[in-house]
């Protein structure tokens, strides 16, 4: 189970890393697994991003974690949607 959870954190970093050269006008914020994660090679990981000016707002990506045949781990986004400001 120890290893599922760093498996997880490894997926997160990777998907937040993946976000900020997806889109790098914005700053990366809260990571986390996404709520219907199930036991697989893939992980699904939702990344909070802030625009860089405040006045264009947030929004939430959804990114595709998997290990590639190497071990490293690689991301993709697949979704992202705008979000109300927490402010």
């Amino acid at each position: 189970m120890a290893e599922l959870t760093d498996e997880t954190e490894q997926a997160c970093r990777c998907a937040a890393h993946q976000a900020a050269i997806d889109i790098p006008y914005t700053l990366v914020g809260e990571v986390r697994p996404y709520q219907y994660h199930y036991r697989s090679e893939r992980w699904y990981v939702e990344v909070d991003l802030q625009h860089h000016n405040p006045d264009e707002g947030t929004a939430t990506a959804l990114y595709r974690v998997w290990k590639r045949t190497d071990g490293s781990m690689a991301a993709t986004k697949v979704d992202i949607r705008a979000t109300e400001s927490k402010e």
